[in-house]
């Protein structure tokens, strides 16, 4: 692929099965579709080295955006990756799971779930 947009590129092997899960979540309103062609959809990716990056993946497989988390959340900054895709492990999100002890009976978990990984396997969790 050809960088055209100024942002990286998602991983070949991971873009064809993220792309029919990403044309799903949008559906076939035309306002959507066409938000997702030009500024992107909200997708979390998990890096090589865990920590998770909130980013706006376009329908090219262009990541224009990166959310900035250390402008916390009411900031909202946004700006050009600060990765290479080289270093994306897997697309996914957080899933609460409970995690008892005797200490504590109701406790529960952030656990990373999988959807897709960057060599283009399709997901199984894995611990942040």
């Amino acid at each position: 692929m050809v960088a055209n947009c100024g942002g990286i590129f998602v991983p070949e092997l991971m873009w064809a099965p993220m792309r029919v899960a990403l044309e799903v979540i949008v559906g076939p309103d035309l306002n959507e579709q066409r938000l997702f062609n030009g500024e992107g959809a909200f997708v979390e990716l998990r890096l090589v080295d865990g920590t998770v990056k909130t980013v706006l993946v376009r329908a090219d497989a262009c990541i224009t955006n990166e959310r900035y988390e250390e402008w916390g959340i009411r900031a909202e900054k946004y700006g050009p990756p600060r990765f290479a895709a080289e270093d994306i492990e897997s697309w996914g999100y957080y899933e609460w799971v409970r995690q008892p002890s005797w200490m504590h009976p109701f406790k529960k978990i952030k656990v990373w779930k999988v959807r897709v990984w960057a060599d283009g396997r399709l997901g199984a969790p894995a611990m942040p």
